[in-house]
């Protein structure tokens, strides 16, 4: 699915943690889509997806036959002294920005701009210096054509919405403001897609930012923002999967929109109006 350009206006981006909320653009910065849900509907005859593009990176861990925490040190891993385990990584490929050996052309955008992780392996030179960086994710939805040909992306409207709606809670990290600005932002993780009469609509939960946003998708081009549902205020954290179904097969006749979230453990069903 390619990747977003952080270098045009519509695409801003907050990537460094100090606590405030700064939208910027990038030169040489660029955001993997990587779609965490999928979901897929139809205008006419017509046939579009929606996606959400949560990000992730990789990291792969095994256990060593280490039995010790000396041994395991050893073996540059990390000791589980519950489990009596040792964890060892044995590949990553993220890392902060300020850890990254940056070309000429763009090493004075990131000065002090850079704690936002990367991948490792796209983006270098010849001199294996970065001239690109990639992140995780495009902190967006996007509806594509089924040629995988981009229809539309919210750009940076999830993050400015975040902003609006829960300025003191900004990519926030179990509550720390601003602490996921390095590392996918408020993360649209599930999504799904419902009919009412004639109108869309499109349901996207942020996963950490605790948070469903609601956007009648009716014309692809030009889809519009309808509601943003803060669900931690009811104790519900972490939308991670979400089913709408409609009155018709509903067993109260109402419009329902299911959503079960991770961290809390919870499954809640809202009407839908």
């Amino acid at each position: 699915m390619g990747a977003k350009s952080y270098e045009a206006d519509k695409s801003t981006i907050d990537i460094e943690e100090n606590g405030e909320i700064e939208m910027k653009n990038f030169t040489g910065l660029f955001g993997l889509y990587q779609p965490d849900s999928i979901a897929s509907y139809k205008v006419g005859n017509t046939g579009y997806l929606v996606t959400a593009n949560e990000g992730d990176g990789r990291e792969y861990i095994y256990e060593s036959a280490a039995t010790t925490e000396t041994a395991c040190d050893t073996d540059g891993g990390d000791w589980d002294a519950t489990n009596s385990v040792c964890e060892v990584i044995s590949h990553i490929d993220e890392k902060k920005i300020s850890k990254l050996d940056l070309d000429s052309s763009i090493a004075s955008e990131y000065a002090n701009d850079n704690d936002l992780k990367v991948m490792t392996d796209l983006g270098k030179n010849s001199s294996d210096e970065y001239e690109k960086l990639y992140t995780y994710g495009a902190r967006s939805f996007s509806i594509w054509d089924t040629n995988g040909d981009l229809v539309y992306d919210s750009g940076d409207e999830i993050s400015k919405k975040v902003a609006q709606m829960q300025p003191t809670m900004f990519n926030q990290d179990e509550g720390e403001m601003d602490g996921r600005s390095g590392n996918k932002g408020a993360e649209p993780e599930a999504l799904t897609i419902g009919t009412i009469g004639d109108t869309t609509l499109a349901f996207i939960g942020l996963e950490r930012q605790n948070s469903i946003m609601v956007y009648d998708i009716t014309n692809p081009q030009s889809p519009i923002f309808k509601q943003y549902i803060n669900t931690e205020s009811e104790g519900d954290t972490s939308p991670e999967g979400m089913k709408f179904i409609p009155s018709t097969e509903s067993p109260n006749g109402k419009d329902l929109l299911l959503v079960s979230y991770e961290f809390s453990g919870s499954t809640v069903i809202y009407e839908v109006k």
